[in-house]
């Protein structure tokens, strides 16, 4: 379960530091 769960919370945590860092791009 974990084995599954790890790598979409890696992926999720990349698209939201992505979104943080594009946000305060464009602010």
């Amino acid at each position: 379960m974990l084995e599954i769960v790890r790598p979409i919370i890696k992926l999720l945590k990349i698209e939201h530091t992505a979104l943080e860092n594009f946000e305060a791009l464009m602010a």
